[in-house]
């Protein structure tokens, strides 16, 4: 191995260390955010509002639900989603809890 190919190995690992602290702060700003807020997964929500994954896959893709994704799973603020829980609440004729 000559120096030129030990200097590009060394510059695809400080490449490489650079994407892994981006990913790291990443991670941490949503642990952050997770810590400050209650969050209610996708069985949370289908439980309590009496609705199908479909409904809320639906409901995500047309903007009516705010939601957060980490490893591959959706989360979603109890706070933000009072409003939804309110209108299911009136149209059930019922209180939900959750």
């Amino acid at each position: 191995m000559d120096e030129k190919n030990i200097q590009e190995i060394i510059l695809e690992i400080r490449l490489i260390q650079e994407k892994i602290l981006l990913l790291l702060e990443h991670v941490n700003v949503k642990l952050n955010l997770a810590e400050k807020e209650d969050w209610l997964d996708n069985n949370d929500l289908i439980r309590a509002l009496k609705v199908t994954d479909k409904t809320l896959y639906r409901w995500r893709r047309n903007g009516k639900l705010d939601f957060g994704e980490l490893g591959g799973k959706y989360y979603y603020s109890r706070n933000k989603i009072a409003k939804i829980i309110a209108e299911r609440e009136a149209a059930l004729g019922k209180k939900i809890t959750l």
